[in-house]
């Protein structure tokens, strides 16, 4: 490992990581065989005899990542393959219907789930007597009682093997297809498509370690040099600078729109995109998923803006917590994942779907979703997700005990301070070096290694404005362009020294080259009581237009 510096050096002490954690480059990607002779036979049987494969995936941008991979890689192959992929108004995972309906039109063997299934006991049972296997890849939480699938791959499952310990749907998807390819041995071009994997995983909330971040790090190199052609053309259609992308530009620019065609239209159009080897049916279907993108962004900001008008009790519950009878589920998760980075808090957004409530959750990292839910399950009629991210459904009598129950947890989590980030305080050596290329050596950030923190003191704030909507402030902190989200009305002036903590970053949005940016956490005209370099913060997570 090269020497490093200050900054460098910094950063990685305070995430708690080792630096060959952080920097270690990656040439190729690989996973250690797992599968056994027992599992080529069976995938052996089913190619000789042309048997009917349907791969059920989730209909959010990991889902759809994982199915991709995994149904071109079958395809290419050589095997019977097909797809589905649900509405969102059908329901997260299998639908209790699909067993009996897709045995009587489809009649396949085998039906290989992404990114769902582990909570679908009692549909994969049906299935199961209906005369179809089921293969689970999953990454969300485990059940009570699992179902009776052919063969279930999931990271709490398979202990025993590191590789997959942080890999999200799609990261289980694309594992699978790589095993399968030690004994197929096709052409399949794993490099390309371990820029959709990247894409995947980073949509989800998973730590960014291990052979997760080797293969975010190896997919990000990949989708600069030689994506496959409708993601070369999802990049084009939207003017993202291909030489600079990073985890950043994915979340802001690709990722919403993959997850739009799930929210408000048919996911099976993102999905075509990923799989076409046609650039211009790409091209024009990537005109459709920016126009839907739009149409979310006006409909969040408008729940965003009720959601802040009904508000309150909101330091004292220690969440967020919004009953809406008329909001679109679609745009649920993507409204609690705002909720949060206002907020710094967990949110629990809710709304109504005939006779019973939907609702979506999202937290910042010192708080464990399933830990809440698991606290007040007895409320609800099913549940389900990972520690950042879930979903749940129960009945309107329901309601309030739910809320009482998960207000309780988030007290006792918020007390217990999880995991709270450490902010480094600016020093004077940082301002001789090329932050730029600092950050980019250290990339990518998310969950399990998120963007750094800093503490600059005695500070003034410099050409300060508002944003065209008169909700953000735009300024500079120490000659880098912030961002101070939802602040421009608390009279912050370029005339007062502040104490001023903020997030660091690139911008690589549109932009010829990579520059420096901040996002501007608390922003105070006394000091911080802080004896050390190193102090801690909650922090938010990343505002962007994941989920």
């Amino acid at each position: 490992m090269q020497n490093l510096s200050v900054f460098t050096e910094d950063i990685i002490k305070a995430s708690g990581l080792q630096a060959k954690d952080v920097l270690g480059d990656v040439d190729s990607i690989h996973f250690s065989p797992y599968l056994t002779q027992d599992h080529y036979d069976y995938f052996d049987k089913l190619l000789k005899e042309k048997e009917r494969i349907i791969i059920h995936g989730d209909y959010d941008g990991d889902g759809l990542c994982g199915t991709a991979i995994l149904y071109k890689y079958l395809k290419e192959s050589g095997f019977n393959v097909f797809i589905k992929i649900p509405k969102r108004s059908e329901g997260y995972g299998i639908n209790p219907s699909f067993p009996d309906l897709v045995k009587a039109t489809d009649n396949p063997a085998l039906v290989i789930m992404v990114d769902c299934g582990i909570s679908n006991k009692a549909e994969i049972d049906r299935g199961k007597e209906l005369g179809i296997d089921f293969i689970v890849t999953d990454h969300h939480e485990l059940p009570d009682q699992l179902p009776d699938a052919k063969y279930i791959f999931h990271p709490f499952i398979l202990t025993d093997n590191e590789d997959i310990k942080y890999l999200s749907g799609t990261g289980m998807a694309f594992w699978l297809a790589w095993q399968l390819n030690i004994h197929y041995q096709t052409d399949f071009d794993f490099d390309s498509w371990s820029s959709v994997a990247a894409i995947g995983l980073i949509s989800d909330y998973v730590p960014l370690l291990g052979k997760t971040r080797e293969l975010v790090k190896y997919g990000i190199k990949m989708i600069r040099t030689k994506p496959p052609v409708g993601m070369k053309a999802l990049i084009d259609a939207n003017q993202i600078n291909q030489d600079w992308i990073d985890e950043e530009a994915l979340s802001f620019g690709v990722i919403p729109r993959l997850n739009a065609a799930g929210r408000l239209s048919d996911p099976i159009l993102a999905f075509s995109i990923l799989t076409t080897d046609d650039y211009f049916s790409a091209a024009r279907a990537s005109v459709r998923l920016d126009e839907l993108n739009e149409k979310r962004k006006v409909l969040t900001q408008k729940y965003i803006d009720d959601a802040i008008y009904r508000l309150n009790d909101v330091e004292e519950d220690k969440m967020t917590f919004i009953i809406a009878n008329d909001w679109l589920h679609g745009i649920v998760g993507i409204t609690s994942a705002k909720l949060v980075n206002l907020y710094e808090l967990p949110s629990f957004v809710l709304c109504r779907e005939g006779q019973i409530y939907k609702g979506s959750a999202r937290s910042p990292e010192w708080f464990d979703i399933m830990e809440a839910l698991h606290y007040a399950s007895e409320h609800t009629l099913r549940y389900g997700g990972h520690k950042h991210a879930g979903g749940f459904t129960l009945r309107p009598d329901q309601v309030l005990r739910f809320k009482f129950a998960l207000t309780e947890n988030a007290q006792q989590q918020f007390l217990k301070a999880r995991n709270p980030q450490k902010v480094i305080e600016w020093k004077k050596e940082y301002d001789q070096l090329d932050i730029v290329e600092e950050i980019k050596q250290m990339q990518p950030f998310g969950v399990g290694f998120p963007k750094p923190l800093f503490l600059i003191k005695d500070q003034p704030l410099t050409y300060v404005r508002p944003s065209m909507d008169q909700k953000h402030l735009f300024c500079e902190v120490n000659k880098i362009k912030s961002v101070y989200w939802s602040a421009w009305n608390t009279g912050l002036t370029n005339r007062t020294p502040y104490d001023i903590v903020f997030k660091l970053g690139l911008d690589t949005w549109k932009s010829e080259t990579p520059t420096l940016k901040a996002e501007l956490i608390s922003v105070k005209e006394k000091e911080f009581e802080n004896d050390s370099t190193e102090t801690d913060i909650h922090s938010p997570t990343e505002e962007n237009d994941q989920e």
